[in-house]
C-alpha cells in the first residue's frame, strides 16, 4: 500500500517544516513568515552584523584589567617640614662651640643640644659667632693687660701675646694646626695625592713650623702696633678679624668640593650643606664684629681691612683649587689664619697712612 503523500503548503521550501511537522501555531504563521532558512551559526565575540545583514569583524571583547599587586603596605606620607624655632638655632650655636672650641658642653646641656650630621652642617653658618666669642675673649685679656700693667713700650706687646695665647687655648690651636699641616703638604710635594697624604700626617714638618711661627709672630706684632697707636683700635681690629676670618672660609666650602679623607675628615659634614641661606646667616653674625672698628677707626680703615682679608681668602681659594682640586679641613684652617692676619695688616696699614 502506498504511503500517503504529504501536501506542501504554498510558499514553503522543500525540506522546510510543514504544518504536519510543525505545531498548529507555526503552521498558521508559515505563510506570513516566509520561507524557512537554515539556522545561522552564533556570532563570535569578535564579530558583528552589518546593516546589510553581513557579518563583519567587531570590536575586541572587553577584558577586565587584572587587579594591581601591591607588594606591601603603602609607605606613610612624608611629614610636613617642621618650622625652625629659636631653640634650634641655639642648639646649632652650642654645637659649633663644641666643634670649634675647647669650651666644655657637657651633662644635661649636651643631652639637650644633641648631635646629628645635619645639625653639624647647619652649625657651620654660626662659625662667625665663634669668632665673636674668641675675639671677645682676646679683647678682655688685652684690655686687662693694658689697664693693669705699667705703661711702657712693652705693654702693647704683652697684651698682644697674652691675647693671642688666650685664643689659641680657647680653640685648641684648631686653625693653627690646619695651617701648619697645609704648609707641610703644599711645601713638601707638588703632587696632589702626595700633598694630601702629607697633610694627614699628625707630625709637624719644617714648612709647617716655619708657617706657624711666622703667622703667630706677624699677628702678635701687628696687634702690638695697633695697641701702641690706640687701645680701641687694637681691641676693635682684633674682634673684627676673628669674625671676618671665620666668614670667608665658608666661601671656599660653598664654591669647591671636599677632597680630604671622607672617613676621617672633620670638615666633611660641612662640605655639602653651605648654601646661600647659611652664608647670609654667617654674614649677619659678622656684622656686630665690624661695628666697633667702623665707629672707632672709620669706614675707610674697615674697608681696607676687609679688602686685605678678601684678597688673602681669594689667593687661598686659587691655590687650593690649583694644587688640591678642592678643600680639606686643614686648608680651611689655613684660610682662616691667613685672612685673620691680612685683616690686621690692612687695618694697621690704613691707620698708619692716616686713612
Amino acid at each position: 500500500m502506498r504511503p500517503p503523500r504529504k501536501t506542501r503548503i504554498k510558499g514553503t521550501q522543500p525540506g522546510a517544516p510543514t504544518p504536519s511537522d510543525a505545531g498548529p501555531f507555526e503552521a498558521m504563521l508559515a505563510p506570513l513568515l516566509g520561507p524557512a532558512t537554515a539556522p545561522k551559526a552564533p556570532l563570535q565575540p569578535t564579530e558583528a552584523v552589518a546593516p546589510d545583514g553581513s557579518i563583519v569583524p567587531g570590536p575586541a571583547p572587553f577584558t577586565a584589567p587584572l587587579p594591581l599587586s601591591i607588594p606591601g603596605p603603602l609607605p606613610p606620607p612624608p611629614e610636613p617640614p617642621r618650622l625652625r624655632t629659636p631653640a634650634d638655632t641655639l642648639r646649632e650655636v652650642l654645637l659649633a662651640v663644641q666643634f670649634f672650641t675647647r669650651i666644655p658642653i657637657t651633662g644635661r646641656l649636651a643631652d639637650w643640644v644633641g648631635f646629628s650630621p645635619a645639625m653639624l652642617r647647619a652649625s657651620a653658618a654660626h662659625f662667625p659667632a665663634i669668632g665673636l666669642m674668641i675675639g671677645g675673649l682676646a679683647a678682655l685679656v688685652q684690655l686687662g693687660i693694658m689697664l693693669g700693667m705699667p705703661a711702657g713700650p712693652m705693654r702693647p706687646l704683652l697684651a698682644a701675646v697674652l691675647g693671642t695665647l688666650a685664643t689659641v687655648w680657647a680653640t685648641g690651636a684648631f686653625h693653627e694646626d690646619g695651617m701648619a699641616d697645609t704648609a707641610d703638604g703644599l711645601g713638601g710635594s707638588m703632587d696632589r695625592d702626595r700633598a694630601l697624604e702629607i697633610m694627614k700626617d699628625s707630625r709637624v714638618g719644617t714648612y709647617g713650623s716655619i708657617a706657624l711661627w711666622l703667622t703667630l709672630a706677624t699677628k702678635v706684632v701687628t696687634l702690638a702696633m695697633l695697641g701702641a697707636e690706640s687701645l680701641g683700635a687694637m681691641l676693635a681690629a682684633g674682634l673684627a678679624a676673628h669674625g671676618v676670618s671665620r666668614l670667608l672660609p665658608l666661601g671656599l666650602v660653598a664654591s669647591m668640593r671636599h677632597v680630604g679623607d671622607t672617613a676621617t675628615s672633620k670638615a666633611k659634614p660641612l662640605a655639602d650643606a653651605i648654601g646661600m641661606e647659611g652664608l647670609v646667616i654667617a654674614a649677619l653674625w659678622t656684622l656686630p664684629a665690624l661695628l666697633p672698628l667702623s665707629s672707632l677707626a672709620g669706614s675707610t680703615v674697615l674697608a681696607a681691612a676687609l679688602l686685605a682679608a678678601f684678597l688673602a681668602a681669594y689667593a687661598a681659594w686659587r691655590l687650593f683649587r690649583r694644587r688640591l682640586g678642592g678643600f680639606t679641613g686643614d686648608s680651611l684652617g689655613a684660610a682662616q689664619q691667613g685672612s685673620e692676619v691680612a685683616f690686621l695688616l690692612g687695618a694697621a696699614f690704613a691707620i698708619g697712612q692716616g686713612l
